[in-house]
């Protein structure tokens, strides 16, 4: 435990101390381990909430395999339990192609790319933080508010290797998107863990965001996203 603790003061301290424009060597760490790793198969369940169309609950299974051709990577694989309509399945098609980032933890490559963090220690982990993502690292297929955003990346040690354990992003602040969109909050949490051989894979991801959208009201919308590697 007393080495742990050092360890994680010691990559406090040499964030802290890196130079300016440079992440922490942790950060980099990371950011190179998956990008090597690269994008890997699973199957996703997403349980969506939205008081903006009376607080209706639905839930979803699909899977992303990479090893498929473009545009063939998606598969919709059930709807509340059941199987998909044609109905269901182009609103699902439509909501993909709405949101181009595949989740996982080569995600955290472009959204740690930014300059040197803030670090600080709680408990046996390193928290850094940044008060704007890197431009363009979260695109929408619309447009880009990673300006309007921040984030902070709990790190630990797992054998000897800096691990990240969550990563929130977040609206520190309302903004608006073109003048037509206001955000009051809007929040991603993401938990990861290592599996048994050791690979950064992620586990959980909520998204909440309190906002009023064009043609869809004012409202909250919440997604619980759970992971499983195929």
């Amino acid at each position: 435990m007393h080495r742990h603790a050092v360890l994680l003061g010691a990559l406090a301290a040499a964030a802290l101390g890196s130079a300016p424009g440079q992440a922490a060597p942790a950060i980099e760490a990371i950011r190179a381990e998956v990008r090597k790793a690269g994008p890997y198969a699973f199957e996703r369940t997403r349980t969506i909430s939205d008081t903006r169309n009376g607080g209706t609950r639905r839930v979803e299974v699909d899977r992303y395999d990479p090893a498929r051709p473009e545009g063939q990577r998606w598969t919709l694989v059930s709807v509340d339990g059941r199987a998909p309509t044609a109905e269901q399945r182009r609103a699902w098609a439509k909501a993909i192609a709405d949101q181009p980032v595949v989740p996982g933890p080569w995600r955290l490559d472009p959204l740690l790319a930014g300059p040197e963090p803030a670090a600080r220690a709680d408990g046996g982990e390193t928290i850094y933080s940044w008060k704007r993502l890197p431009k363009g690292s979260l695109p929408t297929g619309r447009f880009d508010v990673t300006g309007n955003l921040a984030a902070e990346v709990h790190v630990t040690e797992t054998n000897g290797r800096p691990t990240v354990t969550r990563m929130r992003v977040f609206a520190p602040e309302p903004f608006r998107v073109l003048a037509i969109a206001k955000f009051d909050t809007l929040t991603v949490v993401s938990d990861y863990a290592r599996d048994a051989a050791g690979r950064l894979i992620l586990t959980r991801q909520v998204t909440e965001q309190n906002a009023s959208l064009p043609g869809r009201g004012r409202g909250v919308m919440r997604v619980d996203m759970r992971f499983r590697p195929l």
